[in-house]
């Protein structure tokens, strides 16, 4: 008799343990308090992608330039690079941790690793932080817009690639600027509507009048030291940027990414790389000036990553030895909160954005944001603000429901499941099929969309399995019969 009522209490216990949700290790990570730092009104978040410590020794010794303003930072200390699935990151990754606080996989843009399509959550960025907390915001790099550092902080999705559904997330964004080289999927008449002034080389950067909100596309010279005509450097922009956002009461978050020391290292084109660094120098002094003259200003320096593992050869020059990047620690130097780092500390890469989020008043980052990332642009996808649930043996069609862009056509695919069958069809049509163990579960469906020039982009959504009372009554019945 003991015996089955032990088994009655366990069939109890196990019944109401499915009901209960589990509370995640990503919600616990959230409840890390920071250290007493200084807090600063604005910060100016500057990754040199790609930068490591030999990039700037080669840069020096090579250009005979003894001292750059990376050389005048009072904290000097190291930032140890990878990825939630590799020792060597990539800037998807890179970003995401330099951005969110979270390693995630590489290639994986804003979202946890466990979570690609961001079906259920996904991790707050420090440029969203800062308009949660009512600053202005912005992005500037000379990669494309759409370009997996600026990515990482203006939008959240499973791929780099995605350059689709990037565009669209950062066209609908609360953000106050966005600059960069110009990417194919960007629609002028999409950004004004969204509020956004739209320019394309320096006199229209220079026309842009505090209070307003801008999208600059500018040609791919932009990262060199002297750029094509009529286009700004990066100087110019980071000091233009900082005149529009430092009109708020409440601060201003600035993100500057100087992406061509990666680009010219994954080619070992060992003078461009020294070109886009000390171009990437450059706007660095315009960050220092400004903070110095304020006192309330952090001004931070990294890297995603680096590039082309320079190494010091036996006659003293500096070779690469990779055209890809490595897993060697990166610089990370701070002006303007004192205790950020101790001098020659070294602290992970997702461990730096979270300290940049204390600096802005916020103890508790990386901060978790729950419900699916609404998809939707230019061209990508959108879904209808409805649950998608199907009961045993039933069927529903997605296809109206998925909205591609003008030229575009999308194919809807079954991707997988947990504990359900489901089968998806052509037409879009998701059916639930018989299941041995009659237990919940959900479908998850990968929707892609190719574009009129062969781009393609994808995202994903859950449908939920449900089932009628009569069949959880059946399944506790087994369950108590078996233990019994």
């Amino acid at each position: 008799m003991k015996k089955f009522y032990a088994r009655l209490f366990s069939v109890i216990i196990a019944t109401v343990m499915a009901f209960v949700p589990v509370r995640s290790l990503a919600a616990k990570s959230a409840d890390v308090g920071g250290a007493d730092y200084k807090t600063c009104k604005n910060v100016i978040f500057m990754i040199g992608d790609g930068m490591g410590f030999n990039s700037i020794n080669k840069t020096k010794l090579e250009t005979g330039i003894k001292t750059i303003n990376m050389d005048l930072f009072p904290m000097n200390g190291e930032s140890k690079t990878r990825s939630a699935d590799n020792e060597v990151t990539d800037s998807a990754a890179g970003g995401t941790a330099l951005s969110s606080a979270v390693r995630t996989n590489n290639s994986y843009v804003g979202v946890y690793s466990d979570d690609k399509y961001a079906l259920e959550s996904h991790p707050m960025n420090l440029a969203e932080l800062a308009v949660a907390q009512g600053k202005k915001s912005g992005v500037i790099t000379t990669d494309l817009t759409s370009g997996a550092t600026p990515a990482s902080f203006s939008a959240h999705t499973s791929s780099r690639t995605n350059e689709l559904d990037i565009t669209a997330q950062q066209l609908s964004s609360d953000l106050d600027l966005i600059w960069g080289e110009k990417t194919a999927s960007f629609d002028e008449t999409t950004a004004k509507a969204n509020g956004f002034d739209v320019f394309y080389d320096k006199a229209g950067m220079e026309a842009l009048s505090e209070g307003s909100r801008s999208f600059g596309q500018f040609t791919s010279s932009v990262w060199q030291q002297t750029p094509a005509e009529n286009m700004p450097t990066m100087e110019e922009m980071t000091r233009k940027a900082i005149d529009l956002l430092d009109d708020d009461e409440d601060g201003f978050f600035l993100m500057v990414e100087g992406a061509h020391i990666d680009k010219n290292s994954h080619s070992n084109k060992g003078e461009g790389m020294e070109d886009a660094l000390l171009a990437f120098d450059k706007a660095i002094g315009v960050a220092l000036e400004y903070a110095k003259t304020r006192g309330d200003t952090l001004v931070l320096v990294t890297a995603d990553h680096e590039t082309g593992g320079l190494t010091l050869n036996g006659e003293g020059v500096y070779e690469y030895t990779t055209d890809y990047h490595t897993g060697v620690n990166v610089p990370l130097l701070v002006y303007g909160s004192e205790g950020f780092i101790n001098d020659g500390e070294k602290i992970d890469n997702k461990e730096v954005s979270r300290r940049v989020a204390c600096v802005m008043g916020e103890n508790n980052f990386p901060l978790k944001v729950e419900g699916a990332v609404k998809h939707t642009g230019v061209v990508g996808i959108e879904f209808e603000e409805k649950e998608y649930s199907l009961r045993y043996r039933s069927s529903i069609t997605l296809s109206p429901n998925v909205i591609a862009g003008e030229g575009a056509e999308y194919s809807v695919t079954y991707l997988s499941s947990k504990t359900s069958r489901a089968t998806v069809d052509e037409n879009g049509t998701v059916t639930s099929v018989k299941q041995s163990n009659l237990d919940r579960g959900s479908a998850v469906i990968l929707i892609t969309v190719t574009d009129s020039y062969g781009r393609s982009n994808e995202t994903a959504c859950k449908v939920n399995i449900e089932f009628a009372w009569w069949q959880w009554i059946v399944k506790i019945a087994l369950f108590g019969w078996l233990w019994y």
